[in-house]
């Protein structure tokens, strides 16, 4: 746990380490991918980006990373290298900025 978690007790994961821990013990998967956190905040969730990614797609005119990107900056008020740097709490935000998007 210490090293996919950064935590030595299950009373200090969140319910998406949880679920992933979990997965693995009943090996639904072979591997727990290490979750990155900043000064504390956990950053973006594969599921998120995954949401974040198809919702683009389907709602962007320009389907490009560089512009997912750009948008994802904009709405987050981080300039942002890649989409794995983003906090989980500002990708919540973008999430709601792409669902709330014009086709």
């Amino acid at each position: 746990m210490l090293s996919r978690f950064g935590v030595e007790s299950t009373t200090k994961m969140s319910i998406d380490q949880l679920n992933l821990f979990l997965d693995f013990c009943q090996r639904k998967v072979n591997d727990i991918p290490m979750l990155h956190t900043v000064e504390g905040k956990a950053l973006i969730t594969q599921a998120q980006v995954e949401k974040i990614r198809t919702v683009w797609k389907e709602k962007a005119k320009d389907k490009s990373e560089k512009a997912l990107l750009v948008f994802a900056s904009r709405v987050s008020r981080h300039k942002l290298e890649r989409l794995e740097d983003l906090l989980k709490g500002k990708a919540t935000k973008v999430i709601v900025a792409l669902e709330k998007f014009r086709v």
